[in-house]
């Protein structure tokens, strides 16, 4: 991505979607170029005071929803009560304002200023949902004020800018009413994503250009190792499912990773920070319960005819994770993963988006591993072991294996039988094995 401008606007839509989380881990590393000098903040200043309003909005939600849902079972809990006494809404409003006025200032964030079309007073009637405006009529207003300021902004100082926002709105704007300046560069720039702009941003620095370098070679070299780190990191997303009344996640199995995109947070000497943008290929495993032959017994007020079964389905996810690692002196032979981070804790599946696993024919391609023997022979000690592709490679050389059924000589298949190799061990080697 070419580097277009080193103005940055940022849109309400932004901190909505980062939870109002004003000091992010994505926006310190911001800040670092900020303090360089590398990237300039600007917000209108009707952002700011719908940023205020959605500070005071979404923290409403938030105690309306402990008050109603489940959470009120914490209620026995010391420790929760305390935090219910200590942050009301007003003191949680204001902590949350105080962190919003405190990005401002050290972010050194520019206001554009739309008052000589007294679009501020409009728009306070707009958040005080005095008329003209309502519930039904309002949302379309404010983007439309916020856009013609920045437009007028960036006319007047013959300056581009990079317009951060997911909105859709801000899209069709910038589509219809773009124009551009000298060299063909865009007065208004849609950034959807701000660590794209950040990677951007730092591989334009002829400074860091060693150091960006180093580090991307790094991740080559260390990708295996990084590998195995994200694999053991998929263990802590909790996973829930919608679409079928009836299934639960019992267990879920790993296939694949791959690394799709990376882009570079922050590039130092020694050390470097990264977001990875991973596809996750994984089965999961449902225990189902199906209700479409069920009948309740009046007299016995007990539900018959309930059907269950264990279901397997396959999934590709796209999910994000920050790795921050280092390399003591410079050296590649140093290399030492400091932290990996998910950028969410709970992955939602649709029931009915996952292709059905037979999983009998599943664990038949499977790799096959066969302890206790050498060169096809079974072993009196109960040591060799022997690899094979498949199981019926497996099987042409010892015919009694069976994934489900202990034979004379050996075990049935051993581990999960997912993500595993099926492996199965003679009746020496698992005596072997287990003192």
């Amino acid at each position: 991505m070419e580097l277009q401008s080193r103005n940055l606007i940022i849109d309400t839509q932004y901190f909505v979607s980062i939870k109002l989380d004003f000091n992010n881990k994505t926006l310190q590393k911001l800040k670092k170029l900020v303090d360089d000098n590398s990237v300039k903040i600007y917000l209108t200043d009707i952002t700011i005071a719908e940023v205020n309003k959605k500070i005071e909005e979404k923290i409403q939600g938030a105690i309306d929803k402990i008050l109603v849902s489940e959470v009120q079972y914490l209620k026995t809990v010391p420790a929760f009560n305390k935090f219910i006494e200590e942050y009301s809404y007003s003191k949680a409003v204001e902590e949350v304002k105080k962190n919003f006025d405190l990005f401002l200032e050290s972010y050194r964030v520019v206001t554009i200023p739309s008052d000589k079309v007294n679009v501020l007073d409009i728009f306070n009637m707009y958040l005080e949902v005095r008329a003209p405006f309502s519930t039904s009529k309002k949302k379309e207003f404010p983007d439309a004020f916020v856009l013609e300021s920045i437009k007028h902004w960036c006319k007047k100082n013959n300056n581009s800018a990079y317009l951060l926002s997911k909105d859709p709105d801000w899209k069709n704007y910038i589509n219809n009413y773009n124009h551009h300046l000298k060299n063909n560069v865009p007065l208004l720039i849609l950034q959807e994503d701000l660590v794209s702009l950040i990677d951007t941003v730092i591989r334009k620095d002829n400074e860091l250009k060693d150091q960006v370098a180093f580090a991307d070679k790094e991740i080559e070299r260390n990708w295996e190792v990084i590998n195995k780190e994200i694999l053991k990191k998929f263990n802590d997303f909790e996973f829930d499912s919608y679409g079928f009344d009836g299934e639960e996640i019992t267990d879920v199995f790993l296939i694949d990773c791959k690394l799709l995109q990376k882009d570079i947070l922050e590039a130092k000497e020694e050390s470097s920070s990264y977001e990875l943008l991973l596809e996750f290929d994984f089965i999961v495993k449902y225990f189902v319960t199906s209700y479409d032959n069920i009948y309740f017994d009046t007299v016995d007020e007990l539900e018959y005819n309930l059907e269950y079964s264990t279901v397997y389905r396959r999934y590709t996810t796209e999910q994000y994770m920050t790795i921050d690692f280092s390399f003591p002196g410079g050296l590649d032979t140093s290399f030492k993963i400091d932290e990996i981070t998910l950028s969410k804790e709970i992955i939602t599946l649709d029931y009915e988006d996952g292709k059905f696993i037979d999983i009998k024919e599943w664990c038949k391609n499977l790799p096959v591993i066969v302890c206790g023997v050498k060169d096809g022979i079974i072993t009196e000690d109960g040591l060799g072991v022997m690899n094979f592709k498949d199981l019926d490679e497996a099987q042409k050389i010892f015919p009694q294996l069976s994934i489900k059924t202990e034979t004379q000589d050996f075990t049935s298949a051993l581990g999960n039988k997912i993500n595993e190799n099926l492996r199965f061990e003679t009746w020496k080697a698992l005596e072997l094995y287990s003192s």
